[in-house]
């Protein structure tokens, strides 16, 4: 159900954008773990979002909310760029975690 925007929804997106930059700048210093760490916090995030009817959007909040849509969204295509170009390298990373996961399990009980 799409819903009018109020203050705290442009400031949700803010913060979207914040995770999103974040997780950009960790991609790029191929710190995969605070990337992956800021990826999910980014998608949850997003998943608790209320859908915003964009007529509903007070003009006044408008123009700062689709400006700020848009750096988020360049943010997004970025980072895919970056989880496209590293796909390999990633997959292996993630098999390594889970290997590590399952032997902290197993000896630890972590």
């Amino acid at each position: 159900m799409q819903q009018a925007m109020e203050k705290h929804d442009l400031i949700r997106t803010q913060l979207l954008y914040q995770l999103s930059s974040d997780a950009l700048l960790a991609a790029e210093q191929e710190d995969w773990d605070k990337t992956l760490q800021l990826q999910q916090q980014l998608h949850d995030l997003y998943q608790r979002s209320p859908q915003l009817d964009i007529n509903l959007i007070p003009q006044s909040l408008k123009n700062d909310w689709l400006d700020l849509l848009a750096k988020l969204n360049q943010n997004l295509i970025l980072l895919d760029a970056v989880f496209v170009e590293r796909k390999a390298f990633l997959a292996g990373f993630l098999h390594g975690a889970s290997n590590l996961n399952k032997v902290n399990k197993a000896y630890f009980g972590e």
